[in-house]
């Protein structure tokens, strides 16, 4: 009898290590296993070609001009560009668009924003902002979109 419960101590001594082993293992999977990448709630970035991004109406928010080696903010009046998808651009000082000032077309070639008058800019649109920089870098204009 004696012979039994030691081997009995044994085998519970061995099956407790491994259910506790095993309990250890398995919380340590599932802890690990846990990832919120699959649930995560960003919204999905997708690239937009830059002649289909500059489509729609901005409002002008910041006037930079460089001074001394430095961009320096200029007062910005009321003014809204609207691009069409068919290179035709109109500019207005009113939020109604009903005060025309001016406009032309547009193209834009390897990320350059040619105006039908010469003037080229360097364009930049990150979601909902656009900046357009002169070709000698001495303007920038930055847009929100509307």
């Amino acid at each position: 009898i004696k012979f039994r419960i030691m081997k009995f101590k044994k085998l519970s001594r061995r099956v407790f290590s491994i259910a506790a082993l095993a309990i250890v293992g398995m919380v340590g999977t599932s802890l690990t296993s846990c990832s919120r990448s699959s649930d995560n709630n960003d919204p999905i970035i997708t690239a937009v070609p830059i002649e289909q991004a500059i489509i729609g109406t901005w409002k002008l928010v910041k006037r930079e001009g460089k001074v001394g080696g430095q961009f320096v903010e200029s007062p910005v009046t009321e003014s809204y560009e609207v691009y069409e998808a068919n290179g035709v651009y109109k500019r207005y000082n009113d939020r109604a668009l009903t005060n025309l000032v001016g406009g032309g077309t547009y193209k834009i070639e390897n990320d350059i924003l040619v105006f039908s008058s010469g003037s080229k800019y360097k364009l930049e649109i990150n979601g909902n902002t656009m900046v357009y920089t002169s070709s000698d870098g001495s303007k920038r204009n930055t847009y929100t979109k509307q």
